[in-house]
């Protein structure tokens, strides 16, 4: 019996309803359709901020409204009000969420969406990893930052089996590093689904580097730099046209060089015809070719090598001295008489000697008084032999400690 009244008191209503459109009075606003809601919530800010939270225009404009199904539809003499369930979808996820709209009911007769409601959170369901355009875009727009010459030369998603809601990125991109290294560099990235979109989040992994360098040929200075690192100028130079420079194929930055004459700076005293130099050199992080250690080869041949009978400077007295023919060069750049024999008082000593030119001889009494101009020393057994500018010896002295 209840029911079979608020049927007649529903028929009663539209028969007076229509009897105000009869008489001239302002018509209710029909339901709208489904095309319509969807054209509405589309321009809504306040539906598309809870799909994509981020409010980026782009992620917005990823997603299309595909349906909204109406569940109740309300009408007052204001407002309009619709209850349902919107569904939107992108390459990547569709979403799904209930929503109230209201309309407002103008008094032109216009019904306006003024709100759009949502009491809870809506769904998504991850359909696709992002797309190798997506993480390409991303890569140009934040590494050239850093790098603006880089080069990305691939990308892979990689899948994270326990996650549903992340993936791992791998770019693998080139740039230079200076004009003659290039660097080859895969970075690993960690995709997270936030918001309704796929986002980066940060590194997932260390990245590995490689370092492909193509240096240019040894030059002539540089040659000349490296082999006066063992060979002082003051013993000799090389003669560049008899350098071989070999280039080490397997490491571009590595190289051997020989040089097999050297001409002596003082070829009246010594010959550095026997000498040949052996040098390992290594393309560095300033951008030059630099001596990697190296050796002399061969012997120096000292030119006066004979025994000479030398007075002493403050005694009475005078030494016997011999001096060898072969020469070396020790680590301090410093050619060293090898086979020195000094008899003094019957008593022979050997030893090696330092020979080189007096830096300041007038400046000591010794070799001022005396025009001496090359010395021969022994500083651990204190003999200092010294010479004219001939190679006369002049006097010797021994300083004891």
């Amino acid at each position: 019996m209840k029911k079979t009244l608020l049927l007649l008191e529903a028929g009663l209503l539209l028969l007076f309803a229509a009897a105000c459109g009869s008489s001239g009075g302002a018509s209710a606003p029909e339901q709208k359709t489904e095309a319509e809601l969807i054209a509405d919530l589309s321009s809504s800010d306040s539906f598309w901020l809870r799909v994509v939270p981020s409010g980026s225009e782009s992620d917005r404009e990823s997603y299309a409204i595909t349906s909204f199904e109406t569940e109740i539809w309300e009408l007052t003499e204001t407002s309009d009000y619709y209850y349902g369930t919107a569904t939107a979808e992108s390459p990547y996820a569709i979403y799904t969420g209930s929503f109230s709209l209201k309309y407002d009911i103008t008094e032109d007769d216009e019904v306006v969406l003024t709100t759009v409601y949502q009491d809870y959170v809506g769904t998504y369901e991850i359909t696709a990893y992002p797309s190798t355009e997506l993480v390409q875009e991303w890569f140009q727009a934040n590494d050239s930052k850093t790098y603006p010459q880089d080069e990305l030369l691939e990308t892979e998603i990689i899948e994270t089996p326990d996650r549903v809601d992340a993936c791992e990125v791998s770019y693998l991109h080139q740039y230079t590093d200076g004009p003659y290294c290039t660097v080859t560099q895969n970075d690993f990235c960690l995709w997270e689904f936030r918001g309704g979109v796929w986002t980066w989040t940060g590194p997932s992994r260390p990245s590995t580097t490689e370092y492909t360098y193509d240096p240019p040929e040894i030059s002539d200075s540089e040659l000349v730099n490296a082999v006066a690192t063992i060979l002082p100028a003051e013993i000799g130079t090389g003669n560049l046209d008899s350098a071989i420079v070999e280039y080490d194929d397997s490491d571009p930055r590595s190289a051997h060089i020989t040089v097999g004459e050297i001409e002596s700076a003082n070829p009246t005293i010594f010959d550095t015809a026997d000498l040949s130099v052996d040098l390992p050199m290594y393309w560095g992080d300033e951008n030059r070719w630099e001596a990697d250690g190296g050796q002399l080869d061969g012997t120096i041949i000292f030119k006066f090598a004979e025994t000479y009978s030398i007075p002493s400077f403050s005694r009475d007295e005078s030494i016997d001295a011999t001096l060898g023919s072969e020469a070396s060069v020790d680590g301090a750049g410093n050619l060293v008489i090898q086979n020195v024999t000094i008899i003094r008082n019957g008593k022979a000593e050997g030893m090696s000697m330092i020979f080189g030119k007096i830096e300041y001889p007038e400046r000591a009494v010794i070799t001022a008084e005396t025009n001496s101009v090359y010395q021969a020393y022994n500083e651990d057994v204190g003999y200092y032999l010294y010479f004219d500018k001939d190679m006369n010896p002049t006097v010797f002295s021994r300083i004891t400690w």
